[in-house]
């Protein structure tokens, strides 16, 4: 899939730019505006790294997409914006989501290969609970689109999801779902040849209907389609620890192309959904544990009280795996490698191609990441770091050996590279930066890696060893 080249950009003085619109540093040849942002050059230096339009490269002519944007093509830019909130406060949501100043020298590269021609569109699904109009404002999006507006430039920012879920803390209140206007072009439901979840439908009882036993019809998947009909994708991930997947990067960003996720397998009951309780003691306590937080779900003020927090905590002390939360979830993989194959492979008219149809340009934002119980509670990790590429499983690959992690040891990645979901896996993967010792990446020793600390239910079981 196009390459084996990944560029890795570091810096670690390198922060987001809060100066919107997030213009470079200095001025480029190629570009008409000079202004201060750091991050523009980091991201400008990525593209060089990949050697895009290599030969124009520092001349006004310079068109890094040119090659794969055409005038007239739909892009579709999918950053990670998955929660407006953290438990630790304001100030640790960029840990969650990805910047505007990361999008700002995209959009610009876009506009450079379109010609005045075509179409850009910010898009994300993220979970129910999420407020997106806060995520879209801490992460400075909004002052971005609002910017490219007064220029003459229309950047529409979508939420693809068709509901969400609204808290109410100054009321004692149930859980809200309020219908959303979703995307405007509606949505395409796929049923996926050779679904990986297939083997699991035929097996297990949950799969099965309950009335006539037999196994229930095969899995279907409603995408987008402003996504399925986009020309381009650009796949923004932030690096961070995943308690479902051992981490989570570009491969992982993808469901967040998908409508209705509370409709996505991610664990079945009674098989992945967390390990076997081993006495009756153990048992009665998970089922206390489970039907305690379904109830703080429904009264989501409750989780604002100090005592009822305290009392959940103490409840759930050990069982941070339940939900498919842990190394033996044996179902969300198989869900996500599903949803890449319709990113890949499914054209605008829904049908599948033996070869994909769209060009991806994998992006992970590693200027702040996230480790420990992520994806919602990562703990901050400065890296000062952007990785990108256009084939997802070199990307994701590179960036799991940065962590720390060996990817044989993590379901998804490792599922990708065996099933060939992205082409033929590369014999070897040639990384390209600015420090010397990243392009040597496969020769490091651990402690020269950025060694993340993995969620507790993954603890011992990813780590790269000496």
């Amino acid at each position: 899939m196009h390459n084996n080249i990944v560029a890795v950009y570091q810096n670690k003085n390198l922060d987001y730019c809060f100066n919107d619109p997030f213009n470079p540093d200095k001025y480029y040849p190629e570009l008409k505006i000079n202004k201060f942002d750091k991050t523009y050059a980091a991201v400008r230096n990525l593209f060089h790294l990949l050697k895009l339009d290599n030969k124009n490269f520092g001349t006004r002519t310079w068109n890094p997409f040119g090659k794969f944007i055409k005038p007239g093509y739909k892009v579709v830019i999918k950053p990670n914006l998955l929660y407006h909130y953290h438990p630790h406060g304001d100030s640790f949501v960029l840990v969650n989501i990805v910047h505007a100043s990361i999008i700002r020298h995209i959009i610009d590269y876009c506009l450079t290969a379109m010609k005045g021609d075509g179409e850009i569109i910010i898009a994300e699904s993220p979970v129910r609970q999420a407020n997106f109009e806060k995520i879209i404002e801490i992460s400075g999006i909004n002052n971005l689109a609002a910017f490219y507006r007064d220029t003459g430039i229309k950047i529409p920012i979508m939420d693809l999801r068709k509901s969400k879920i609204v808290r109410n803390y100054d009321k004692v209140t149930f859980a809200k779902t309020v219908k959303l206007k979703g995307d405007p072009l509606g949505y395409k439901k796929i049923q996926i040849e050779n679904s990986e979840i297939s083997p699991l439908i035929k097996q297990k009882s949950c799969f099965r209907n309950s009335m006539t036993g037999k196994p229930r019809e095969p899995l279907s998947y409603k995408i987008p389609k402003t996504i399925l009909t986009s020309d381009f994708i650009v796949n923004i991930s932030k690096m961070k620890t995943h308690l479902m997947t051992g981490n989570t990067l570009c491969i992982k960003n993808v469901v967040g192309m998908f409508a209705e996720k509370e409709n996505l397998p991610h664990y079945i009951s009674g098989y992945d959904e967390h390990p076997k309780p081993k006495t009756t003691r153990h048992k009665i306590k998970l089922l206390y544990t489970k039907k305690t937080f379904k109830l703080i779900k429904t009264f989501y003020f409750a989780e604002k009280i100090k005592p009822v927090k305290s009392f959940v905590k103490r409840l759930s002390d050990g069982e941070e795996n339940l939900w498919g939360n842990w190394h033996g979830n044996d179902t969300t993989w198989r869900m996500v490698l599903d949803l890449n194959k319709i990113i890949f492979y499914y054209d605008k008219e829904g049908n599948v191609n033996e070869k994909p149809v769209r060009t991806n340009l994998n992006i992970i934002d590693a200027i702040l990441a996230g480790e420990g119980q992520g994806p919602m509670r990562s703990s901050p990790k400065k890296c000062g770091m952007i990785i990108a590429g256009f084939n997802p499983l070199s990307v994701d690959i590179t960036g799991t050996r940065i962590m720390g992690f060996d990817y044989k040891k993590i379901p998804l990645i490792k599922k990708s590279h065996e099933k060939e979901i992205f082409g033929k896996p590369p014999k070897k993967i040639i990384i390209r930066s600015n420090i010397k010792k990243w392009s040597r990446l496969f020769d490091l020793d651990k402690k020269y890696l950025l060694n993340f600390r993995p969620p507790k239910s993954w603890q011992g079981k990813i780590e790269i060893r000496d």
